[in-house]
């Protein structure tokens, strides 16, 4: 449709960076390790990186109408993502989990993110 309604996040040692489609490249939003506030479960605090999902329907809802539950597909892409995310993980020999929990305000926070929009899940990548 043009424009993704997820957004990646990339959380290592070094910061966190935001995912550009356009031109397949991160950019960085904030130096520092914020591995471990991102969520109550320790893993979280040690991955090699994380992966941020964070639904961003405005502007296919600017192009498509608010109508239709994007919300829902926001939620399903993100699924296929992290399903995919698994399968390379694992033929990769690289640990992989999706995090049950996450800080939801201070991930908010420190992605600058709107009230309009949601972070989904977190995911960690790592040793197995």
């Amino acid at each position: 449709m043009g424009d993704p309604y997820v957004d990646i996040y990339v959380v290592g040692k070094e910061g966190i960076h935001r995912y550009a489609w356009q031109d397949h490249s991160l950019k960085l939003l904030a130096k520092g390790d914020f591995r471990s506030r991102l969520s109550l479960q320790s893993f979280v605090g040690v991955a090699f990186r994380i992966f941020i999902f964070v639904s961003n329907t405005a502007p296919v809802k600017k192009k498509r109408g608010s109508s239709h539950p994007w919300a829902k597909w926001a939620h399903v892409t993100t699924g296929a993502m992290t399903q995919q995310l698994y399968l390379v993980s694992d033929s990769l020999d690289i640990g992989a989990r999706y995090a049950e929990t996450m800080d939801v305000g201070f991930i908010r926070k420190i992605l600058n993110i709107p009230s309009d929009e949601e972070p989904i899940c977190i995911f960690a990548l790592g040793k197995r």
